[in-house]
């Protein structure tokens, strides 16, 4: 019975990690929101905020999360490979690039 609880927690918590995965990295910051800081900053935690406040994006750099509702110019965006820091909530997600000044982006 206790493996099952296990599986059923694993298979869960991969699904609720899918749902936050980034969408886009983008060299500028679209930002309409004051920066939203914790330490304990995550994809799940920025895209929960800006959900609450009806935006349609998440924008995450390292523990600093804003909202928006500008989709950013194609023209600065890289690949999403390229905002691979580890958020500091939540070391399996991604929160931009501090040594590119890349941000992640969340779509709502």
């Amino acid at each position: 019975m206790s493996t099952l609880i296990i599986i059923i927690i694993i298979f869960f918590s991969f699904l609720i990690n899918l749902s936050y995965s980034i969408d886009l990295c983008n060299s500028l910051n679209s930002a309409q929101s004051q920066v939203s800081v914790s330490i304990y900053q995550s994809n799940g935690l920025c895209q929960n905020h800006c959900s609450d406040l009806n935006y349609a994006y998440a924008i995450l750099l390292n523990k600093n999360c804003w909202c928006s509702n500008l989709t950013p110019d194609p023209d600065d965006d890289v690949s999403t490979s390229e905002c691979n820091d580890s958020c500091p909530g939540y070391p399996d997600d991604s929160c931009g690039s501090v040594s590119d000044s890349y941000y992640a982006y969340i779509q709502i």
